[in-house]
């Protein structure tokens, strides 16, 4: 038998403020079904994502967040040829988002003629060309992704799960071992 003090790092996820059904389902195929879960899940990799305005050579190489307006879509004569959509940044510089493969009417519905996305992903160059190949994320903008963490701009299912560890479940955990636990004595 436990100690009846360590009860609540052994209690259900959905104990926890902010723990719903929504999110209880993911985080239990992660595994993650007890307090104690969430305390021991430490992250594995992470990838840094640097906000950008301006297009620029010197981003090559590095994973960015950019907000473009799509300017035109070309795909080639083959089916096998990639799509590939041009977009510009506020100050007109153009990138070429390259997909690959048969998804080429997802690619054009999530990114209209006209309209304003966010995108993150890898700059590269090919040839004089500043292209993304694939991008990891494309919002549009005043989405609801795009409102709820302004500080990346761009958010993936495992960036709203580390959001959630940092502003809900410790928070969430410290309150409840608190109340669970005497206060320390003071000198």
């Amino acid at each position: 038998m436990r100690p009846d003090i360590l009860n609540p790092l052994f209690a259900d996820i959905r104990a926890l403020k902010g723990v719903g059904p929504g999110l209880a389902k993911p985080l239990e195929r992660l595994g993650l079904e007890r307090v104690k879960d969430v305390l021991y899940h430490f992250p594995n990799g992470w990838t840094y994502r640097k906000a950008v305005s301006r297009l620029d050579v010197a981003d090559v190489g590095q994973n960015i967040i950019l907000t473009v307006t799509v300017m035109d879509h070309r795909g080639g004569n083959s089916p096998r040829a990639p799509l590939r959509i041009f977009a510009a940044d506020v100050d007109g510089n153009y990138i070429t988002l390259t997909f690959f493969g048969r998804n080429g009417g997802w690619a054009r519905k999530q990114l209209p003629v006209g309209e304003t996305r966010i995108i993150s992903g890898k700059l590269d160059r090919y040839g004089d060309e500043l292209q993304m190949v694939h991008p990891d994320h494309i919002v549009p903008i005043g989405s609801d992704a795009s409102q709820k963490h302004p500080h990346t701009q761009a958010a993936s299912y495992y960036f709203c799960l580390i959001w959630h560890v940092k502003n809900v479940f410790f928070p969430a955990i410290i309150s409840m071992l608190c109340s669970h636990y005497p206060p320390i004595p003071s000198a």
